[in-house]
Formats: C-alpha cells, sequence, structure tokens
C-alpha cells in the first residue's frame, strides 16, 4: 500500500489558504471531484507518471487538506494514497507534483496585487504575452525538457527552479498540454492502424488456413496475432480519445 504524505506550513489564514489551494490546483491540471469548505478538504486527481516502472500518465489521487495551526496559521497537507500500489513504486512525479503545488501555493499567497498596466503597453520582442510576461526562451526550454522525455510534474518542478511564478508555469504548460495532446493522438492514430493491420491480418490467416483445411487437415489459428492487434487498436483509440497517455 503506497501512501506519501508532505506538510509545508503557511502564515496564513486557513480560509485563505484553502481558497487559494482550490485556485493552485485547478492550474495545475489536478481535476478536482469533491472539496468541503467545512473540514477544508479536496480530493482530486492529478497526471503523472503511473509507477517507475511505466512512464505512462495516468490519473493519480491526491487528498489535500487546510489545517489549523494557530492563529493566521495553516499546516497545508498533501496525501497520495494508493492502495493497489507498493511505496517502492511510487513515480518519482508524485512528490514532485507535490514540490510543485507547494511552491506554487507559496507564490500566490506572498504574490502582491498586480499593477495596472497601461492601454497603450505591448510585450517586447522576445517575451510572451499573458499574466506573467517571461522571456520567450523558458518556453523553448520547457519544449525541449518535454522532448526529452521528461513528463508534466518534472517539467513544472524544473521551471518553478527558474524562479517563475505560478501564473507563468501555468501559460507555459498549457503549451506543453496541446504538444502532448497532438502527439498522443498521432501516435493513437498510428496504433490504430497498426493494431487493426495485426488483427486483420490474424484473422485473415485463420480463415484462409481454414478454408484450405476443409476437406481435411490442419488449419491456423491466429490467436495471439488477433489479441494483440485488437489490444494495440483499443490502446490506440483511448489516445486518441485523450483518455491515455503516450
Amino acid at each position: 500500500m503506497a501512501k506519501i504524505e508532505k506538510d509545508q506550513s503557511f502564515t496564513f489564514p486557513p480560509d485563505r489558504c484553502f481558497k487559494v489551494l482550490h485556485d493552485v490546483l485547478l492550474d495545475f491540471g489536478v481535476r478536482v471531484e469533491a472539496f468541503d469548505n467545512t473540514s477544508r478538504i479536496i480530493t482530486g486527481q492529478f497526471k503523472a507518471a503511473t509507477s517507475t516502472t511505466d512512464s505512462t500518465e495516468r490519473e493519480l489521487p491526491i487528498r489535500c487538506a487546510c489545517i489549523p495551526a494557530g492563529q493566521d496559521s495553516t499546516i497545508v497537507r498533501l496525501t497520495y494514497h494508493n492502495r493497489g500500489q507498493l511505496k517502492k513504486f511510487v513515480s518519482p512525479d508524485v512528490p514532485t507534483k507535490m514540490g510543485s503545488i507547494f511552491a506554487s501555493l507559496s507564490q500566490y499567497l506572498n504574490q502582491p496585487p498586480a499593477s495596472p498596466v497601461p492601454p497603450d503597453s505591448s510585450p517586447e520582442l522576445g517575451e510572451q504575452e499573458g499574466p506573467d510576461k517571461q522571456p520567450q526562451p523558458l518556453a523553448v526550454y520547457a519544449a525541449g525538457l518535454y522532448k526529452a522525455g521528461l513528463s508534466n510534474p518534472q517539467i513544472e518542478s524544473k521551471l518553478m527552479e527558474k524562479g517563475l511564478t505560478a501564473l507563468s508555469v501555468v501559460e507555459i504548460m498549457r503549451d506543453i498540454a496541446k504538444q502532448r495532446a497532438g502527439a498522443t493522438k498521432e501516435a493513437g492514430i498510428r496504433n490504430m492502424f497498426l493494431g487493426g493491420l495485426v488483427c486483420v491480418g490474424g484473422i485473415v490467416v485463420t480463415v484462409v488456413t481454414y478454408a484450405a483445411a476443409m476437406g481435411g487437415g490442419t488449419f491456423i489459428v491466429a490467436w495471439g496475432a488477433i489479441i494483440f492487434g485488437a489490444g494495440l487498436f483499443v490502446r490506440g483509440l483511448q489516445q486518441h480519445q485523450g483518455k491515455l497517455g503516450r
């Protein structure tokens, strides 16, 4: 049974922490399933590598709680609990994601009110538009991390280490998410085509050899090709629909 729990203290009231935490989770792509204003607990799912042995990104459970710890002080507790997994197989993405959430929460809570932007102002060359303007090379850096095979939580962590604000990370990760979704869709189409080809090939071999053996003799039932091809086709379909990672 895998369980990872991380705490961090904040010098802000629990209600304030709870509200900001909810916004941070949404910004970082956590699918919030339930939240309770009374107990200040949020449960949801985040996308990360399944385990140390499987780099496929799937939805993993997370529980977030804001615990009062004195006057204007709160302990935020993040918990990953998976009964069907051994702790030693938990992906490094899990603690990385928790660290990114804590770093983002700190930035949000300590971020001063945004200064008004003059109507005639425009981003300078080499910068990208958004709530926080950041040099374009950081978006290129993030794209390089993606091409190197890093998962979303790992890329988020690297960007946070560069000193980016949470809003900047979110903006860059949206582009990465689009690239990842496009690549997954393409991989899905390839797998559907190849899976269908192998499955149909197995069926054809079975039918042809069966027809040849009608008068007596043996025939081949290509179960391996049929099952493998059908499985690959289903995987490709799920990838094309965005239900499964690459």
